[in-house]
C-alpha cells in the first residue's frame, strides 16, 4: 500500500527504515564509525583554518609563494628573519598535521557503508568532501533524496533573512554548491 503517490515509501518500507535506524543508533561499532569522522572533519576545519590564518598574515597563497602585497606589509611591519623562519616552520608544520588528519579522515570514511555503498561511485566526491558530508547528514534519519536536498538548503525557501536562522545548513550548501557545482 502506497501513502500517497508512486514516489512515496509504503508503510512497510518505512517501518523497515525506522527498524534499520533503530539498529544502527544501537550499533556501537556504526555509532564509533560516525563519530570518528565528525571528530576528524570538525580537526581538518580547525587545522585548515588556522594555516589559513598564518598563510594570510605571512602574506602567502596555498602553494607557499608570496601575495602581491607581501613587499609592502614587509616594509610596514618589521620583523626579524627568526621570526618569519619560525612563523615559516609553523605554516608547513599545520600543512603535514592537516595531511595528517585527511589521512586519517580517508581510513575512517572507508568504514562507513554510505561512503563504500554508494558515495565511491558518485563523480567528483572523494573521502574529503564524503566526510564533509556525513558529518552533516545524519543519514539514518533520511528516507526521501528531497530531505537531503531541503536539508542542504538546495530545493524550497531558501532566502535567508537578516536576524534569522536559515531554515537549512548553511555549511553545507557552501560546500555542496561552491565545491560540487
Amino acid at each position: 500500500m502506497t501513502v500517497s503517490g508512486g514516489n512515496m515509501l509504503t508503510l512497510e518500507e518505512k517501518r523497515m527504515c525506522d527498524q534499520r535506524a533503530a539498529e544502527l543508533e544501537n550499533d556501537l561499532n556504526y555509532q564509533m564509525i560516525v563519530g570518528d569522522i565528525k571528530e576528524t572533519v570538525a580537526n581538518i576545519r580547525v587545522t585548515q583554518e588556522e594555516r589559513i590564518r598564518e598563510s594570510n598574515r605571512n602574506h602567502e597563497k596555498a602553494d607557499g609563494t608570496a601575495t602581491k602585497n607581501a613587499s609592502e606589509a614587509a616594509k610596514i611591519m618589521k620583523t626579524s628573519e627568526e621570526h618569519k623562519e619560525f612563523v615559516n616552520a609553523m605554516t608547513n608544520r599545520l600543512r603535514e598535521f592537516e595531511d595528517m588528519w585527511v589521512n586519517h579522515l580517508n581510513s575512517c570514511i572507508k568504514k562507513h557503508p554510505v561512503y563504500t555503498r554508494w558515495l565511491t561511485n558518485v563523480s567528483g566526491i572523494g573521502p574529503a568532501l564524503a566526510g564533509d558530508l556525513l558529518a552533516e547528514y545524519k543519514v539514518e534519519k533520511i528516507y526521501y533524496v528531497g530531505q537531503l536536498f531541503q536539508y542542504a538548503g538546495i530545493v524550497g525557501t531558501t532566502k535567508r533573512v537578516k536576524g534569522q536562522k536559515a531554515n537549512y545548513n548553511v555549511y553545507l550548501k557552501k560546500r555542496l554548491l561552491g565545491v560540487l557545482s
